[in-house]
């Protein structure tokens, strides 16, 4: 396989001036933007739409994980559409759709219609973003260019996560919970017709013996079945009872589509084998997962326990926000100063103690003392675990492979909140209901933290043990690359099989 970023592709990169590439940029942080925006916006208007489409306790959560689980699962086949075909068609497919969609969700009436709409917005939304990180990689060609291009593009998605929250709560304040949906066709079909003047008319990005059967629809078709069945499985437990076929069947089947996913070709076998790669993954299943559970939890409490407005909930979220703003832009050379292993495990640690002081954040007076510090320890994790990760995986992989990596490391975070999401809310239901609590008790919501506290735990000890550093990393062979580079060290993102012929010699 060619090296993908050559010589001559770096002259003919040149030729595309500077200002273009960061005008790009600009217009992919945008639309990264959006499509996080997206999910964490809903968060605040949550009561809103539910009391104006009468929308029961079953249906609640796939507000939220219809859309984050066709975001998800179809990012995996989305990012070999990415590698396979010309990535800028595939971002103005996707980016355009989620931007008619987005309009469209704003005028539904009905709930069944809206979690449809939420669900067909999330597939556009899940071709923009490999796509991008595809041309972001090949436009971006020196490594520390690119190094703080991709961290600046992936701190737009927690940016949007959790500023989200606070533009959905000024929409709510000044008209209606449908321009939370409205605002992303107004933004996001303008950056289409931007995207599609910019973007150069290049078709050399594609591999040799790229064809359509490799892309494994079976495969995407297959996990989002099971992740479906999954999340209807814990949402019918809470509701009908643990024990009850409509919680055991589909948690049965569900399973055994998993398994039958990991046998398939999304994403392709060799790349769990490439240095690190599957504890990274791993390891980003848990940060937007961190942000989610903490709206999901105290937005509700805030707003139908306390009767905050939607307004002040979101302002009080304001310092995660803030904490993102001002640590992401640290964090882009952490990788090559200090181990990564060590970045994400403290990082961890110190989203557990956010966690912690969470458990305790009932009552209105207690923000300060409580749910403040939570705010600016919890989140200064997340950033160093998502940075971190979000750098090291693509040195982990050829660049060729940008678009498959970049959907397999959006979709483990989007996932995280996907089926979170659901877990927490039947945690919160099944303690309402089995224990005595009155819904305006924070009992529930004590419970859903301390299992996002065990996930923590788990995502520690993970790291500590299956982490390999430089020194144990073995040189990885066969298929149509070698990577060998330790993601300790300042490397270039394409690392491919020349280097072991050069090594022989």
């Amino acid at each position: 396989m060619d090296i993908l970023t050559t010589e001559e592709e770096k002259q003919q990169k040149a030729t595309m001036s500077s200002l273009r590439r960061w005008l790009l940029l600009v217009l992919f942080c945008i639309a990264q933007f959006l499509e996080t925006y997206n999910s964490s916006a809903i968060f605040v208007a949550l009561p809103s739409v539910i009391n104006e489409l009468k929308m029961n306790a079953e249906e609640n959560p796939w507000l939220i994980a219809a859309y984050q689980l066709t975001f998800a699962s179809l990012l995996l086949v989305s990012g070999r559409i990415s590698d396979v075909y010309n990535p800028k068609t595939v971002f103005l497919f996707g980016n355009t759709v989620f931007g008619i969609l987005s309009l469209a969700c704003g005028f539904i009436r009905n709930s069944i219609g809206l979690l449809i709409f939420r669900a067909v917005t999330g597939m556009g939304a899940s071709l923009t973003i490999p796509s991008a990180l595809h041309l972001i990689v090949r436009h971006f060609p020196e490594k520390n260019e690119q190094a703080r291009a991709v961290t600046v593009f992936g701190a737009m998605a927690a940016l949007g996560n959790v500023l989200g929250l606070i533009f959905g709560a000024l929409l709510l304040d000044l008209g209606t919970w449908r321009w939370v949906f409205w605002i992303g066709g107004i933004v996001g079909l303008p950056v289409s017709v931007c995207c599609a003047i910019a973007i150069p008319n290049d078709t050399s990005h594609r591999p040799k013996g790229a064809k359509r059967g490799s892309i494994d629809l079976v495969g995407v078709t297959t996990i989002t079945s099971a992740l479906i069945l999954l999340i209807f499985a814990v949402t019918s437990g809470s509701t009908y009872g643990w024990g009850t076929a409509t919680f055991i069947a589909p948690l049965i089947i569900s399973l055994f589509l998993i398994v039958g996913f990991s046998y398939g070709n999304v994403p392709p076998p060799r790349m769990w084998r490439y240095p690190n790669f599957v504890i990274l993954t791993v390891a980003a299943i848990v940060p937007f997962f961190w942000f989610s559970s903490t709206f999901y939890q105290l937005t509700s409490y805030w707003q139908e326990t306390l009767h905050w407005s939607p307004l002040s909930a979101a302002v009080h979220f304001l310092p995660l926000g803030l904490v993102v703003i001002f640590v992401i832009p640290l964090t882009s050379n952490l990788p090559n100063i200090i181990s990564p292993k060590l970045i994400i495990i403290a990082g961890y640690i110190l989203m557990a103690i956010g966690t912690i002081l969470l458990t305790f954040g009932n009552g209105g007076d207690r923000y300060w003392s409580i749910c403040f510090p939570a705010f600016i320890i919890g989140p200064i994790g997340v950033t160093l675990v998502f940075s971190c990760t979000n750098i090291v995986i693509f040195r982990s992989a050829p660049a060729e492979e940008a678009g498959t990596v970049g959907a397999i490391f959006n979709s483990s975070l989007q996932l995280g909140t996907a089926i979170g999401v659901p877990i927490i809310s039947a945690i919160q239901s099944n303690i309402q209901n089995h224990s005595g609590a009155a819904d305006n008790d924070f009992k529930g919501q004590q419970f859903a933290f301390w299992f996002l506290l065990g996930l923590e735990g788990v995502e520690i000890l993970a790291t500590l043990v299956f982490y390999r550093t430089s020194k144990s990393l073995p040189v990885q062979e066969g298929g149509d690359a070698l990577v060998q580079a330790p993601v300790e060290e300042e490397v270039p993102l394409a690392v491919t099989s020349t280097r072991q012929s050069q090594s022989s010699k």
